[in-house]
């Protein structure tokens, strides 16, 4: 049985802010990266209509045009394609849940054999095929990426988290110069931390609800119970006290 709740706060929460923030990412993709994908292909000969649009370094438009598609566009549009529907049919790691990863990291895989998008609309534009040792490193790097994000977004039941973990993979892997089970490590150290870091926000915020919770119940059960909690708690502990003790036994969810 479904928890529609669950799959509801998933859809308003994650998928639509997502697909929100695909279509103005498709805008910038669709109006400005056609233009400048033949004009990289050959730097040099169009050296003058670069200029034109201020560029004049090769370096310049890889960094200001081609990696925003790369880091945004690509995680934010397979992130939706391939991990949001293992996370709404699973709300927990399971042997199933493992079946659905290894599904969508395998059709994940299969969908990028032929390289990224810069690889292919370079290779496109100076009439040449992606070479076999591309396609390989394609093929497997995807899939481990697709193992990780798939595990992420289950575990924490956030397509958020696998579009910043495919968005860190898209930003370390050309420094690790493809270097896939070095950028997979890194990537699960980052992860460890921010957990880390959510789990101790998250134990204060329970830590507070406690607090609130025992305050309702002091103002609205019994204005008694907290006076004897301070008058009994600052007794000595060796002082034998029935009373003292009875009633902590009858409070024990108090504290």
């Amino acid at each position: 049985m479904y928890d529609w709740e669950r799959i509801f706060s998933i859809f308003l929460y994650q998928i639509f802010p997502a697909l929100v923030l695909y279509a103005a990412l498709l805008g910038y993709f669709r109006l400005i990266v056609p233009k400048f994908i033949p004009l990289i292909a050959d730097a040099e000969k169009n050296s003058e209509q670069l200029k034109e649009y201020g560029y004049t370094h090769l370096k310049q438009i890889i960094f200001s045009v081609l990696l925003p598609t790369t880091l945004l566009f690509a995680p934010v549009l397979e992130e939706l394609l391939f991990r949001a529907v293992p996370v709404l049919l699973f709300d927990r790691l399971s042997e199933m849940a493992w079946v659905g990863i290894v599904a969508s990291a395998a059709l994940f895989s299969f969908t990028h054999r032929n390289g990224n998008f810069i690889v292919k609309s370079v290779a496109k534009a100076e009439g040449v095929d992606v070479s076999p040792r591309q396609r390989v490193a394609a093929l497997i790097s995807s899939f481990v990426l697709g193992i990780v994000c798939g595990w992420v977004a289950i575990k924490n039941q956030s397509l958020w988290y696998a579009i910043g973990t495919h968005f860190l993979w898209n930003l370390l892997l050309p420094v690790a110069g493809g270097i896939v089970w070095f950028c997979t490590a890194l990537l699960f150290i980052i992860y460890e931390k921010i957990r880390d870091l959510f789990h101790a926000l998250s134990w204060k915020e329970r830590n507070m609800a406690r607090r609130r919770t025992l305050e309702y119940r002091d103002e609205y059960e019994d204005p008694l119970e907290q006076d004897w909690y301070d008058r009994i708690e600052t007794m000595p502990q060796e002082e034998n006290d029935p009373e003292r003790d009875e009633w902590r036994e009858r409070n024990r969810d108090l504290k």
